[in-house]
């Protein structure tokens, strides 16, 4: 008896997975989408995604700030080269016709990748690019989650004694940079009136524009600015040159502070 009830749940269930794989196969023919969706990476840097038939195509999106590893192979050491392997730069996208039945991402723990995976090859031409995060109004209905990239420290410093005018040292924006922020910490202030910190970058033609600005800082303590597109409204000129720059008023005899950015 146990053993005919056994067989009975064994072929109960092979039923319901056939009958699973028969409406997958028929909802193929109409749409050649697998699967979609978007997924974070685990703490070790994994996304694994199961698939019940083979996929012929992946299309992903990185809103990463690193590189993304794509496999057609289980997880396991993060393949750098090779058949089945792709790359996405960060914050970028593209189409990749790698085959198989295992499908896994690599990347950063806890940033996101929205994938597509076909059941046929697809133009590699049909999605290729770098992201451009822009703002704009659109109508829609339903739920809607921000995607927002991730960040990164491009410049820090130790307290330093700045008592007059001065800039840094040149510095280079990173690819495909949106956004910035600036933290000023003031430790030493006496003797001055204030001073102001100021975001340079290089025009077309090599001069330096100002193109934001702290409030007049007096007395020890923090300050802060933001620059971009999605802050004040600058274009940041990714891979350009910028500096940071502070004025100050009055005959200081102690002034010390660092500077800190944050871009995006």
């Amino acid at each position: 008896m146990a053993a005919s009830k056994e067989l009975e749940q064994l072929l109960t269930d092979l039923k319901n997975a056939m009958s699973l794989q028969a409406t997958a196969f028929r909802e193929l023919r109409h749409t050649r989408v697998l699967a979609s969706g978007t997924a974070v990476f685990n703490g070790a840097g994994i996304i694994q995604v199961d698939l019940a038939v083979p996929f012929a195509s992946v299309a992903a999106t990185s809103y990463s700030g690193q590189r993304v590893t794509i496999s057609n192979q289980p997880p396991g050491p993060v393949p750098t080269q090779g058949p089945g392997v792709a790359i996405l730069n960060a914050f970028s996208f593209g189409v990749f016709n790698i085959a198989g039945r295992a499908l896994t991402f690599y990347g950063n723990p806890g940033d996101q990748v929205t994938y597509t995976v076909f059941v046929e090859p697809q133009p590699p031409a049909a999605m290729a690019g770098v992201l451009q995060f822009i703002s704009s109004t659109v109508g829609v209905s339903g739920t809607v989650t921000a995607q927002t990239p991730a960040t990164s420290d491009i410049y820090t410093e130790s307290p330093t004694s700045r008592t007059t005018n001065g800039n840094t040292a040149t510095q280079t924006w990173p690819s495909n940079v949106t956004d910035a922020f600036v933290g000023v910490n003031v430790t030493g202030f006496a003797g001055g009136t204030n001073v102001v910190v100021s975001v340079q970058q290089q025009d077309a033609n090599g001069v330096w524009q100002t193109i934001a600005s702290t409030s007049a800082i007096t007395a020890v303590g923090t300050a802060q600015l933001s620059v971009g597109p999605g802050t004040n409204g600058v274009l940041l000129r990714s891979g350009g040159s910028y500096r940071l720059a502070w004025t100050v008023t009055g005959v200081f005899t102690t002034l010390t502070f660092q500077l800190g950015v944050t871009a995006r």
